[in-house]
């Protein structure tokens, strides 16, 4: 995960965040299973008590619970810019 802070308009500094935890494969599975349609709130809370903020996918970022979505949004220093991710980065120095 990747915050940017600026300090100028000019001047971005970049900190890497270490990587959330990655839900193990049965718990995925179970969130996309057929079972999980009936009755999804069981697997929900599992999810919401065990990983609120998991890494799912690469750089892809899982965030369920209110709170923490609502603290991400209003925090200045969380960017979706893609000028600040490491792949970007990469493309940049080529």
């Amino acid at each position: 995960m990747t915050i940017s802070t600026s300090a100028t308009d000019t001047n971005t500094a970049v900190t890497t965040l270490p990587a959330p935890p990655t839900p193990p494969e049965h718990v995925i599975a179970e969130l996309l299973g057929a079972a999980t349609t009936a009755d999804p709130y069981p697997i929900y809370q599992r999810v919401q008590r065990d990983y609120p903020v998991a890494t799912v996918s690469g750089e892809l970022v899982s965030i369920v619970r209110y709170a923490d979505v609502a603290a991400v949004l209003h925090n200045p220093q969380i960017s979706v810019d893609d000028r600040a991710s490491q792949l970007h980065q990469t493309l940049v120095q080529l």
